[in-house]
């Protein structure tokens, strides 16, 4: 029993469901050589590849690195994970998987896994946009529907044999079953009789009596085996040892697809054991490897990246440093947690001034991972625009610290920043430095927040002297106007009803500026950014942004965030009605709405406290970009680079931003304007409660 995958044979035909935080490369290895015919990846969102977010790369790389290994995407937009497609393919993927059965709310609420479900032919482009970008077989993971009234596999299925997809997965429930209630194999049997390709049956498939009855009820080709193996390899390996005694098997079928099955299940037990060996070894004298945990939460970790070179002392991801016969006694779990809570960029320089280790927000900075970067020569991957190495030597040979302000700092992938840089020799390792990277922006950061409460203040008193002294008598002045223009000449009239028009326009003015009077707190509540983010475009796009292209980017997996809808909307419409004026009218331009996780990013609170802000919200426009005389004080009231602007809302958005506990921040250049708002996510009692 076996069938094909393009020129792939997939023998036998138990295939393993990809299992964030479980299926990565030790647990695939080992699965792939006790017999699984086709492993699957972790979920990859495409938004995160395309960024480098630390972390996501490693899983394409490791994913394509076994023979029959399929990397699964996850997304939104078809051109992204065309994209992204194409990257994992040049990387060596066999097989591409696009990822429609995800129920987790963090991936629907970004319209991405099951959610697609619900948009038939938008899920159809994007299909069709990943199996024209690559030359491989691309297969696809659902659900039976999004609940009981769109029971749709059937229908997506054969749309997506006739889009060019090769082997469909049907996982026996719903959406909004989750993974309540059994499996219903049955249903399953519509799309095997509806395409022509291989339906694999997935859902409660945990040892040989279900696997089999799996394929007696749906018909399908093969079965996929996920949650349930998870730690019951010894209990379904005697399960199906029984089931292939008691049915009669001959000896040699006893080999076949459920044997193998039981196989590649086994591969459980390892990882529970290599969990164990991996806290041994971090004990080990000399080496430690530090590890941290995603959003996700799955474990993440690092060892030495080849780069590095024989003679390079290999650091962790903790920066624990190793010597020959030497190491740090220094507590791994609390310098691990310093290295990672350093709000700036920082990375650590062997003797030959190659990259050993860098913190998360270095990652960060850098657009890429450590992994990838550890072992590259540093001014390979940094641009600094002053002669610095020659400092750096005469500061190795001296065993001094090195300070160098106000310089511009690029990695080739965004404009450059002026930040500071300090290195400081790392005390009996010589020639190892430690290098801060303080961009000038951070730093301007600081402040923010203050000045635009501050800001916000100065512009409430003036608002509330305006309203005394000047709205008040504008009203007179409209009264006596509409009264004068009783008793007019039409020729007359012209000029009262321009009075009348241009007190209008003051108090509607007024008006504006009495909107930083609203002290009252925003109501915060867990809030699906990708609703507020939805909800924006499809305005802008019914007014303002009629002639914009809009591009969504946005990351699948990204958790709810604390703060008030309507208020949050607010600021999104202001953001893209600036983009779409600023933008040609005739022309028109193109809007990018990007959506990532930084775990990193941190903003210190004035009593010396700090208050992470990991979601991310991109507004990036191709349009000129802001004047060079306002770019550093845009946020401020009255500052404004349109003619006959009000300069008032972009205050008003650093105001919101800043009572959520928020940071919004710009950067501009001709042709691409990136506004960055960071906040707080939901506390993980309220967003559990949902």
């Amino acid at each position: 029993m076996n069938f094909s995958l393009g020129d792939r044979l997939i023998d036998p035909p138990v295939l393993l469901a990809p299992l964030a935080g479980i299926t990565d490369l030790p647990f695939r290895s080992l699965v792939s050589r006790f017999g699984a015919g086709l492993v699957v990846s972790e979920m990859i969102a495409s938004g995160e590849f395309l960024t480098a977010r630390p972390g996501t790369r490693e899983k394409a790389e490791l994913g394509a690195g076994i023979e029959n290994t399929s990397v699964q995407l996850a997304g939104r937009a078809p051109e992204p994970m065309a994209e992204t497609a194409r990257h994992v393919a040049g990387m060596g993927a066999k097989v591409i998987d696009i990822n429609m059965g995800c129920p987790a709310k963090k991936v629907t609420g970004g319209w991405s896994g099951s959610a697609l479900m619900r948009e038939p032919d938008h899920a159809l482009r994007l299909i069709e946009a990943v199996v024209e970008a690559v030359d491989l077989p691309v297969t696809l993971k659902t659900r039976l529907g999004w609940d009981g009234d769109c029971l749709n596999a059937a229908h997506i299925a054969k749309r997506a044999e006739e889009a060019g997809v090769r082997m469909i997965v049907i996982h026996g429930r719903t959406r909004c079953q989750f993974y309540k209630g059994a499996a219903d194999w049955a249903a399953i049997r519509e799309v095997v009789e509806a395409v022509s390709i291989p339906v694999v049956a997935n859902g409660d498939i945990v040892d040989a009596t279900s696997a089999r009855a799996a394929l007696k009820a749906s018909g399908a080709a093969g079965v996929m085996v996920g949650r349930g193996g998870a730690g019951r390899a010894l209990e379904a390996g005697s399960d199906r040892r029984r089931a292939l005694r008691n049915t009669g098997t001959r000896r040699a079928d006893r080999k076949g697809v459920l044997s193998n099955g039981r196989r590649a299940l086994r591969g459980n037990a390892f990882v529970l054991r290599q969990g164990a060996r991996r806290s041994c070894f971090a004990q080990a004298p000399g080496l430690v490897h530090g590890s941290r945990r995603s959003h996700g939460g799955a474990a993440q970790t690092r060892s030495d990246h080849p780069r590095a070179g024989r003679d390079a002392a290999p650091a962790g991801r903790g920066a624990v440093l190793r010597s020959e016969g030497r190491r740090m006694s220094t507590n791994t779990e609390l310098l691990t947690q310093l290295w990672s809570s350093l709000p700036v960029p920082a990375v650590l320089l062997d003797a030959e001034e190659r990259i050993a280790d860098m913190n998360p927000a270095a990652e960060g900075f850098m657009n890429n991972s450590a992994k990838w970067l550890v072992g590259q020569p540093i001014w390979d991957r940094l641009a600094v625009d002053a002669p610095i190495e020659e400092s750096l030597a005469r500061a190795r040979e001296h065993g001094t610290p090195l300070f160098v302000n106000d310089v511009d700092v690029g990695t080739g992938n965004r404009p450059p920043l002026v930040c500071n840089l300090q290195l400081a020799p790392v005390q009996n390792y010589p020639g190892w430095f430690i290098m801060l990277i303080s961009p000038r922006e951070l730093a301007g950061r600081m402040t923010q927040s203050h000045s635009v409460k501050s800001a916000a203040k100065s512009a409430i008193g003036m608002a509330e002297m305006l309203a005394h002294e000047i709205k008040n008598p504008l009203a007179g002045i409209t009264g006596a106007a509409q009264l004068l223009s009783m008793n007019l000449t039409k020729d007359d009239l012209e000029l009262t009803d321009l009075i009348v028009a241009e007190t209008r326009r003051i108090v509607k003015l007024l008006e504006q500026v009495e909107q930083f009077g609203n002290l009252s707190a925003p109501e915060r509540k867990p809030v699906n950014l990708h609703d507020v983010l939805d909800r924006a475009r499809r305005s802008t796009q019914l007014g303002a942004g009629a002639h914009m292209k809009f591009i969504e980017d946005y990351d699948p997996s990204l958790p709810l965030a604390y703060g008030d809808p309507d208020q949050l909307l607010q600021v999104v419409l202001n953001l893209l009605k600036n983009a779409a004026e600023a933008a040609d009218p005739k022309e028109g331009g193109t809007i990018r709405l990007h959506t990532f996780f930084e775990h990193s990013f941190r903003m210190r609170r004035p009593d010396g406290s700090t208050q992470k802000l990991p979601l991310q919200i991109e507004v990036i426009d191709d349009g000129p970009g802001l004047p060079e005389d306002i770019k550093g004080d845009v946020f401020d009231p009255f500052v404004s680079g349109r003619e006959n602007g009000t300069g008032l809302g972009l205050a008003l958005v650093s105001k919101i931003i800043s009572d959520h506990d928020g940071w919004i921040s710009v950067e501009s250049v001709p042709g691409r304007t990136v506004f960055r708002i960071s906040l707080p996510r939901a506390p993980r009692e309220i967003e559990e409660n949902r």
